[in-house]
């Protein structure tokens, strides 16, 4: 990556929503598209490739991320930070040389709705849900990474009709009502490790 960030949208003393990124193809940034303190945020058919970090929302809510392919290196895909109420899907995203990073972090950020999302991170961990993290959900994704999925200080976060694929599928810490249904774990050592008063839920899960 060369450096700066391709777009960069922050809401102004007059408000800003009803934003709408729409078919691009972003290359070569330290970052992708960084959204601030905006509402209504529509990020769609849209390509980042060889940057650091994808996508970062910080406080940006009600806002929508479908059919993106991104591939960070060294940094995470997709942030969100204090971003509650957004829908991601229908995505590919993925990790180079991400042994500290993730596809995805959802950090303070509650009620988001992640569904039909195919993450790979090899060398790293794939998803980060942490810090008070609660009433997130995830839907028909495809997880792989070394810790596919990471929870932490979290609750009410459930996991549906999902494949994950790494050493660990699950790690889940002082975390209450996180719920595994339908869940198929493939090449795992671990399938869930959790610790630290941590309450599960498992419905037809299966390990192969």
């Amino acid at each position: 990556p060369f450096g700066g960030i391709a777009i960069n949208a922050t809401n102004s003393p007059y408000g800003l929503s009803n934003l709408r990124i729409s078919n691009c193809f972003i290359t070569n940034f330290s970052s992708g598209i960084n959204v601030s303190n905006v509402t209504n945020v529509r990020i769609e058919n849209t390509v980042i490739s060889n940057v650091t970090n994808g996508i970062f929302f910080v406080n940006t809510s009600a806002s929508t991320i479908s059919n993106v392919t991104i591939n960070s290196s060294n940094g995470n895909t997709i942030s969100l930070l204090g971003s509650d109420s957004n829908t991601l899907s229908g995505s590919n995203l993925s990790v180079n040389n991400g042994l500290q990073n993730y596809f995805l972090v959802l950090n303070n950020s509650k009620s988001n709705t992640i569904s039909n999302v195919v993450g790979l991170n090899d060398f790293g961990n794939g998803i980060l849900v942490t810090k008070n993290s609660s009433r997130n959900s995830f839907s028909n994704n495809l997880f792989n990474g070394v810790v596919a999925s990471f929870v932490e200080l979290s609750e009410d976060v459930s996991f549906t009709s999902m494949t994950v694929v790494g050493t660990t599928g699950f790690e889940i810490n002082s975390s209450n009502n996180v719920t595994l249904t339908n869940v198929t774990q493939q090449n795992t050592v671990w399938s869930i490790k959790t610790r630290l008063g941590s309450n599960t839920t498992l419905i037809d899960n299966e390990r192969m």
